[in-house]
């Protein structure tokens, strides 16, 4: 093989290798733009990007959040086939009075059966939790969306979450 054509050979797979990369969005959200169960709402608080027990609150109960995941894979190959692997949930965790933890769900659209795909659970202070999802993806015949729960068993601490990310 000449020089001139193992340079096109190594452009054209450069080209490839970033035109596949630039597909692969991720999907991301910050804490406070979920939606927040009804039978919570006397008890959350949304600050800035992260959600919470309200500070006045005397309330154990979990609090659930939920968040709707939208297709972002729109110019790839197969466009309704995101190619995400991984899931990760950011958030405060005071410790072993409190927890968050975040749950990606597959849902049918005709039957409304639901399977959870990963859940990713807080392990103590500022952390970013992760799980593999092994499924994939497929938004020509699935839903999909994201389950929160913060919990503590002491109004004294309050976990949070802040951040989610598919990729």
């Amino acid at each position: 093989m000449s020089k001139l054509s193992l340079r096109v050979a190594t452009v054209l797979v450069l080209a490839l290798v970033s035109t596949g990369a630039a597909f692969a969005q991720h999907w991301t959200a910050v804490g406070s733009t979920g939606v927040v169960d009804e039978s919570n709402l006397a008890t959350y608080a949304a600050n800035g990007v992260e959600i919470g027990y309200l500070a006045a609150s005397t309330s154990t109960s979990p609090i659930v959040i939920r968040y709707n995941v939208t297709n972002t894979f729109d110019n790839g190959a197969s466009p309704n086939k995101p190619g995400w692997t991984n899931f990760e949930a950011g958030g405060f965790d005071p410790g072993p009075l409190g927890q968050f933890s975040a749950s990606v769900i597959q849902v049918d659209p005709c039957t409304g059966v639901q399977t959870v795909l990963c859940t990713a659970t807080s392990t103590d202070t500022n952390s970013c939790p992760r799980c593999q999802i092994t499924a994939g993806f497929d938004f020509s015949v699935k839903l999909y969306y994201i389950q929160v729960t913060l919990s503590r068993s002491s109004t004294t601490v309050n976990p949070t979450i802040r951040t989610l990310r598919l990729f």
